[in-house]
């Protein structure tokens, strides 16, 4: 991950390539503690068309930071996230709650027999299934807009 590059090629003069090392420095990577997150633009952008409060961005921010594989959805505690936004695992909860209200992620629990042991145990998960569709319909329609209005390159990205 220390090492990723990301690339841009919708500027006219070519692709335009940010080191993310370059940029962060020992934050991430090789003398830092952990990698980065891979965050969609149209997710901060979107915000308010989601309807979503500083807390539950932050929730749903260190949700996503759970989230490696497309086909694996993210089971954090609510107690590891209360404790990294310095909060009451009651507020996690809450804020859970209502992005499941807002049909944005959908919380599971799996049970799993092991029948040699006769235990069970439980599993949590959350799925972004949600999150990843409507965040795909506000591309589009910043996208739309961006069409509408005559904008390109760079000046894309205004919402």
């Amino acid at each position: 991950m220390s090492e990723a590059i990301l690339e841009n090629d919708d500027t006219d003069d070519g692709a335009v390539n940010y080191r993310i090392r370059e940029k962060w420095g020992n934050a991430v990577g090789k003398g830092g503690l952990t990698g980065y997150l891979a965050l969609p633009e149209v997710l901060v952008r979107g915000q308010h068309r989601l309807g979503l409060n500083s807390t539950e961005m932050m929730v749903l921010i260190n949700i996503l930071l759970h989230w490696w594989y497309p086909e694996k959805m993210p089971f954090p505690s609510n107690q590891k996230i209360a404790k990294r936004m310095g909060v009451d695992p009651r507020t996690v909860q809450r804020a859970c709650k209502t992005l499941e209200d807002k049909k944005l992620i959908k919380r599971e629990v799996k049970i799993f027999h092991d029948k040699e042991t006769n235990i069970y145990q439980s599993q949590r998960t959350i799925d972004l299934t949600r999150l990843v569709g409507r965040l795909n319909e506000i591309a589009k329609d910043l996208g739309q807009y961006a069409s509408d209005v005559g904008l390109g390159g760079a000046a894309k990205k205004q919402p």
